[in-house]
C-alpha cells in the first residue's frame, strides 16, 4: 500500500493525491514484480491507474535503498476525457520492520497521458493529449 503526494510540474502541471494496492511476487530478496491498481485524486477528477510494478532492493539488510518503475494505462472513473498512459520511475529506502513488514519511503516522478478539452474564445471545441507530470512523494508499508 502506497499514499502519496504528486505535486504536478510542467505544461500540464496537475497536483493530485495518489493511493496505490500493489499485490507482488517476491522472486527473492532482492527482486520483485506485481500488478497494482489505485487512484489518482486530482481535485476536479479521479482516476483509476491499472500498471505492472517492479522493484529492485540493493541489499538485503533491515534499511535497503530501493528503485521501482510501474507502467500502464489510467482510466477516467468519471466518464470525462481523462486517462492515458502512466510512467512512474521511483527512488526510496525500504526500513524492514519484521520478515513479514516493512515502511516505505519513495520520491520519484510521474507521467500521465491525459486527454484533455478545450474550448476556443469561439466556442471551438478540440481534444488534445497532454503530459501530466508530478514530483511524488510516497509512504508505503509493505506486508
Amino acid at each position: 500500500m502506497e499514499l502519496g503526494l504528486q505535486l504536478g510540474y510542467g505544461e500540464f502541471d496537475n497536483t493530485r493525491i495518489k493511493l496505490d494496492y500493489i499485490n507482488s511476487f517476491i522472486l527473492n530478496p532482492y527482486f520483485s514484480i506485481g500488478i497494482g491498481t489505485g487512484i489518482r485524486y486530482y481535485f476536479h477528477e479521479i482516476i483509476n491507474p491499472l500498471f505492472v510494478d517492479m522493484r529492485v532492493n540493493f541489499t538485503d539488510s533491515k534499511v535497503t535503498p530501493y528503485i521501482s518503475t510501474a507502467a500502464g494505462y489510467s482510466f477516467d472513473l468519471q466518464g470525462g476525457q481523462g486517462g492515458g498512459y502512466l510512467f512512474n520511475p521511483m527512488i526510496g529506502l525500504s526500513f524492514k520492520g519484521s520478515k513479514d513488514f516493512a515502511f516505505n519511503l519513495g520520491f520519484g516522478y510521474e507521467l500521465q497521458r491525459t486527454r484533455v478539452s478545450n474550448q476556443s474564445y469561439y466556442g471551438n471545441k478540440s481534444t488534445t493529449t497532454e503530459t501530466a507530470g508530478a514530483l511524488s512523494v510516497i509512504i508505503g508499508f509493505s506486508f
